[in-house]
């Protein structure tokens, strides 16, 4: 009898260390479940909640707004660099900013490769982020050689504020593409220059040329064409052709200016003119559109609660109809006898219905406004 009571004592004993050593383990980190004692599912949780901070980030105006402030600022130190004195003056300024926009536009980097992913890379913006980074990072290793391929990418990036402003980004847009658009334009006047320049040339070039400076050869010939079609120093050629007494050479000039200025030239800026006043029609056509389109939305994600307060607002005049047809009116006052000179009236109602008709109407006719106003801001 007392061994098995020894037994049964020895068994609660050790389930009671074994539950001891159970949440012992249980308190204690489990390594093997996740980084930092964390389990599988909250690892996951954990590195989703980080990368939605991240995106976040990303999303914010605040941090493109910082990384446009980086690029001014980076675009003011590379000008002040080029200068000798300021260069030796202010080196160790110029190293710790160096070393801190490399900091910072691989930060850039790295946040948007991980909220856009490889879409940025494949977008031009990101390749051309990728170029600079490189760029910067070949200059840590090798400056000489790397350093003016670094500061012409670090200037080219001061173009990407067009991309944080929105209205010089629509006027850029608009530019690229009426230049799209005009390209024929364009080529019709450089081959009316070609021609001119051409022309030129046998006019007034060759090894006994009164002005080898504009006409000596063809390329020259060509750029003095351009300079004759955009009216820019035409003066001192023809000045040069004039002393050298070739006065049929005004003829040559005016066909110029008046064929590839006021002609080819003018059509070709009304042109773009045209285009540029259509893309932003368009543009503005679009933006009202897809303002519209978000009240329709808006009108649409509120309607169900509308719906149901129309019903309720019907539901209450229908209640009120109901009750104005069936509660008793006031009848008329009537004289029941005479007593001492003195008429006795009766009123078979209470008084207060005697009013009930009139607060009725009332009510039905505010409720009756309510729906006429509710079923006008939740049409479709």
């Amino acid at each position: 009898m007392e061994q098995n009571t020894e037994e049964v004592k020895n068994e609660r004993k050790a389930q009671f260390v074994a539950a001891q050593e159970g949440s012992r383990t249980a308190q204690q980190p489990n390594r093997e479940r996740g980084d930092a004692g964390r389990g599988p599912a909250e690892s996951e949780q954990h590195q989703r909640r980080a990368g939605g901070l991240i995106v976040r980030i990303h999303d914010s105006p605040w941090f493109r707004i910082f990384i446009m402030a980086a690029i001014v600022l980076d675009a003011v130190v590379r000008a002040t660099h080029s200068y000798k004195f300021l260069r030796e003056y202010l080196h160790e300024l110029f190293v710790f900013e160096s070393v801190l926009l490399t900091g910072i536009y691989t930060l850039e980097f790295l946040i948007k490769v991980w909220a856009e992913g490889f879409r940025y890379l494949k977008s031009k913006s990101g390749v051309f982020d990728a170029l600079v980074l490189g760029a910067v990072y070949l200059s840590a290793f090798r400056p000489d050689e790397a350093f003016p391929l670094t500061v012409e990418l670090r200037a080219a990036r001061l173009l990407k504020i067009i991309s944080f402003i929105p209205a010089l980004r629509d006027v850029a847009e608009c530019l690229f593409l009426v230049m799209r658009k005009s390209l024929y334009a364009f080529f019709l006047l450089l081959l009316f220059a070609f021609f001119a320049g051409v022309c030129g040339f046998y006019f007034f070039g060759g090894p006994d040329s009164p002005d080898p400076l504009h006409w000596e050869d063809k390329s020259n010939s060509f750029l003095s064409a351009v300079v004759l079609v955009t009216l820019d120093g035409w003066t001192d050629i023809q000045d040069v052709l004039d002393n050298a007494g070739l006065k049929s050479s005004r003829i040559f000039t005016v066909l110029c200016i008046v064929v590839g200025y006021f002609i080819l030239y003018n059509s070709c800026i009304a042109e773009m003119s045209a285009y540029m006043t259509d893309i932003t029609t368009k543009r503005e056509a679009t933006r009202r559109k897809m303002e519209e389109e978000a009240r329709a939305l808006k009108r649409r994600a509120r309607r169900p609660e509308g719906e149901e307060e129309i019903r309720q607002v019907r539901g209450d005049f229908q209640s009120l109809k109901e009750q104005f047809k069936t509660r008793p009116r006031s009848k008329k006052v009537r004289v029941s006898s005479y007593q001492n000179g003195t008429a006795i009236f009766i009123i078979p109602a209470p008084l207060p219905l005697t009013f009930f008709p009139l607060t009725c109407y009332n009510e039905m006719a505010e409720v009756l406004h309510e729906l006429k106003e509710d079923e006008q801001l939740h049409e479709p």
